[in-house]
């Protein structure tokens, strides 16, 4: 039996539970139970005790036990189907893998680096995965190299900005584009606008951070750069992608000693529109096709330079691309009011 329950364990629990303390205590027998050497919990135990929550979560405090600690000595095989998942993204910090966990598809978002990111676990609990435009997360806390995992929601269409990038050669892609075009920016806004009245600002919002559901329902994901409004100018401010930049993420300047925030998702935003409008990437070299380089992207947002917008591009969304990346902060509109914006719209081809 181990005598102290770590607090990275406890926390771990106490989000994944969020039940009285009791059932946290009883939470932490089934743990032992799980394992008996808690001061690395490992991904191992956190599945474990994961898959103890349902019964957890109903009957008495003695029938909660006995099936809670029947779950957590149940499947030996959790780990190995953890570390033997379907490499489905790779990222600078994190690698994702498919899973098939208790019979369902999950993705499980690995930490790869060496330090242990917080940041999105902690913004996730803010979130409560109360909205429906929102990837859910289902488990998190830190592994045995106390590096953090993440257990969400899979979901099968992918990441946008590959969807996207899939209708140059897929006409049946492009004609779901054309047909979903609207949704996708209502989805996005809508959990967009959900962030916002949570006090937080995403910070890197991306075609490459939305994903597609497999009814092609758009949901934000990735908040490993998301702060408070107050944590707006902070030194990580200016970590975020170039194509999307607003204006005073390249020059704090603009800001004129403001905070802002908010202003910097809807500039991301408007640039998604034009993606889904123009059916292209920002920012590519005419001439070659490449993506132009993180000076070159600055000079020409600071400039007031944008994406230049087709010719048959419709008339609502290039309004709400105009408002949304105009370089004054205060004639951005939030995102409840492109939201109204998108509502009224009937057909974005007209």
């Amino acid at each position: 039996m181990v005598d102290k329950v770590t607090p990275e364990l406890r926390n771990f629990m106490a989000w994944n539970f969020r039940v009285a303390p009791k059932i946290l205590n009883l939470a932490e027998v089934v743990g032992v139970v799980a394992k008996k050497e808690l001061r690395k919990p490992s991904v191992l135990v956190e599945l474990r005790i994961w898959e103890a929550r349902d019964v957890l979560q109903m009957g008495s405090c003695e029938e909660e036990l006995a099936a809670g600690t029947k779950a957590a000595e149940h499947r030996k095989d959790v780990g190995v189907q953890l570390d033997h998942g379907l490499l489905i993204g790779k990222g600078g910090s994190a690698n994702v893998y498919l899973v098939d966990y208790l019979g369902k598809n999950r993705a499980v978002k690995k930490i790869t680096n060496g330090e242990t990111p917080t940041t999105e676990l902690e913004v996730m609990k803010t979130l409560l995965n109360e909205s429906a435009h929102i990837v859910r997360i289902i488990i998190g806390g830190p592994t045995s190299e106390h590096r953090m995992m993440l257990m969400m929601e899979y979901m099968p269409g992918g990441d946008l900005a590959t969807f996207i990038s899939s209708c140059k050669d897929n006409k049946d892609n492009k004609d779901k584009l054309e047909k979903h075009r609207l949704g996708f920016l209502r989805d996005i806004c809508d959990g967009m606008a959900y962030i916002h009245d949570k006090g937080l600002v995403h910070r890197d919002l991306k075609s490459a951070n939305v994903l597609l559901s497999e009814n092609l329902e758009a949901k934000i994901a990735d908040f490993g750069l998301t702060k408070g409004e107050n944590d707006a100018t902070t030194k990580a401010y200016n970590f975020t992608t170039h194509s999307h930049a607003a204006p005073e993420v390249f020059d704090k300047r603009i800001l004129k000693g403001k905070p802002g925030g908010w202003e910097r998702d809807v500039y991301a935003f408007a640039i998604i529109c034009w993606e889904l409008v123009a059916v292209d990437k920002p920012w590519r070299d005419k001439h070659t096709g490449e993506p132009q380089s993180k000076d070159y992207i600055m000079s020409a947002v600071l400039e007031g330079t944008r994406p230049p917008i087709p010719q048959d591009a419709p008339p609502n969304l290039i309004g709400v691309m105009g408002q949304g990346w105009h370089r004054e902060l205060t004639k951005r509109p939030t995102a409840a009011r492109l939201k109204r914006m998108l509502n009224e719209v009937t057909d974005d081809r007209m």
